[in-house]
C-alpha cells in the first residue's frame, strides 16, 4: 500500500501517504492503537497527515497540517512515524478540548489513579 487512512473520535480524519510501498501489518496495527488513541483504519481519501519521500538522507519539515518525513521506511511503518502520528493526534484532541492521558497519578496530597 502506498497509503493508510484513519479515523479518530470527534471527526478527526487523517493519514499516511508514502511515495513507496508499505505494509500494516499486526505489529504496526498494535502500536497504532496502543499510540494513538482511538485509532481505526478507514477507507476513502484524507487530507494526509504524514507524507513520506523516499530519500537516502533522513530529513523533516512541517507546517500546521503536515509533517513530510524524507528517508527510508524499508516497507514498514517505522516506530517514530507512529510516534510523531500519536504527537499529531494529541494536538488535534487539545485544540478541539479534549484531553488525553495513559495510566497515571496524578495530585498533590492524595495521588488518583487514572485508568
Amino acid at each position: 500500500m502506498k497509503s493508510l487512512h484513519f479515523t479518530l473520535p470527534h471527526g478527526f480524519r487523517g493519514g499516511i501517504i508514502s511515495d513507496s510501498e508499505f505494509s500494516v501489518g499486526e505489529r504496526e496495527n498494535l502500536l497504532l492503537n496502543a499510540y494513538v488513541p482511538g485509532y481505526s483504519q478507514s477507507s476513502g481519501y484524507v487530507t494526509p497527515s504524514i507524507r513520506h519521500c523516499e530519500s537516502a538522507n533522513n530529513w523533516f519539515t512541517s507546517d500546521d497540517n503536515l509533517a513530510i518525513w524524507h528517508g527510508i521506511w524499508n516497507h514498514h511503518i517505522p516506530l517514530d512515524a507512529i510516534h510523531l502520528l500519536a504527537g499529531i493526534t494529541r494536538k488535534q484532541y487539545l485544540t478541539s478540548g479534549f484531553f488525553v492521558a495513559h495510566a497515571a497519578c496524578v495530585g498533590l496530597d492524595d495521588l488518583i489513579l487514572l485508568p
